[in-house]
């Protein structure tokens, strides 16, 4: 496994699949022509961390999925020494992260929405950040989505995050 393939900078350009193995960001889209047409089909990102030893893990996945076709996803970790995240700002940080990979995926599919998966929902710790969270994610031009829903950050990103 590619042990960093998000930039240290934020600029996202390789990522993993399960499926395909490691791809450059320019791959993506000719794949995904060939698999599934060039529309008709959904962009649905997430992020999700985990801290270790001082070190906070960031996987941000993104999911292309066309009804009747099925689907397919690719992810990318992002490693940062703690710069002093508490649970709060590393949620933020997981938005962030989720709206640059939307704002790539539109610059290069230009899909008519991207459904931004939040990892926070109404009960728990997470519930009173939402209005500024779906706010965050609404303000760029996104689609929030949280949990139970938000599969790509709570199930997907969280298991790449855990390495």
């Amino acid at each position: 496994m590619v042990s960093l393939t998000l930039k240290g900078d934020g600029r996202f350009d390789r990522f993993l699949s399960p499926t395909w193995g490691e791809l450059r960001c320019e791959q993506i889209p000719a794949l995904i022509a060939d698999l599934y047409g060039r529309q008709g089909w959904e962009l649905m990102v997430g992020t999700d961390s985990h801290t270790r030893d001082g070190t906070v893990i960031f996987a941000s996945a993104f999911v292309v999925y066309r009804k009747g076709m099925g689907g397919s996803y690719f992810y990318s970790v992002l490693r940062e020494r703690s710069k002093n995240y508490n649970f709060y700002s590393r949620i933020y940080r997981e938005v962030e992260l989720s709206i640059k990979l939307a704002k790539l995926l539109k610059e290069i599919f230009d899909p008519p929405f991207i459904e931004v998966h939040i990892d926070a929902g109404q009960d728990g710790l997470t519930s009173r950040l939402l209005p500024g969270l779906t706010g965050y994610v609404i303000g760029e031009g996104f689609k929030p989505v949280v949990k139970p829903y938000a599969f790509v950050a709570s199930k997907l990103a969280d298991r790449h995050s855990k390495h």
